[in-house]
């Protein structure tokens, strides 16, 4: 059997985790802001950039990963919700937590002996938007 090794030298398109609220749609401050939103009162409202920047991800076959701390018995709703804002994406990662955030990863040996980095963090101010964001 031979196994296909990623050794570094061919980088498949990046996998971005990408939080919602605060980062991607202004973030609900009052819990009736939260509940008209999860009950489909009211829409989410994008964030400047957003919708332009997921487009180009998408095109260029970036995965993306949707990750909230909202709980996961409001799945259905949240979903409805990202569908009726027109953000697309591959998962959603419910129930994280509030706290930080880590992505650990390896370093893949790269051409010459170097070494690729395979994990990085992007910090947006909140409600700000992607407009200012270059990968």
């Amino acid at each position: 059997m031979k196994y296909n090794i990623d050794n570094g030298d061919d980088i498949a398109p990046p996998t971005l985790f990408i939080d919602i609220d605060g980062t991607m749609v202004k973030f609900p401050f009052s819990g009736d802001d939260y509940k008209s939103i999860a009950n489909g009162t009211e829409k989410m409202k994008i964030l400047p950039g957003v919708k332009e920047k997921l487009w180009e991800w998408e095109t260029k076959g970036y995965k993306i990963i949707i990750t909230t701390g909202r709980r996961e018995m409001f799945r259905a709703e949240t979903v409805k919700a990202l569908k009726e804002a027109g953000i697309g994406f591959d998962q959603l990662v419910m129930n994280c937590s509030s706290g930080p955030r880590y992505v650990i990863n390896d370093r893949k040996p790269g051409l010459k002996n170097g070494k690729i980095d395979t994990a990085y963090g992007i910090n947006v101010d909140r409600d700000e938007g992607f407009e200012n964001i270059d990968l």
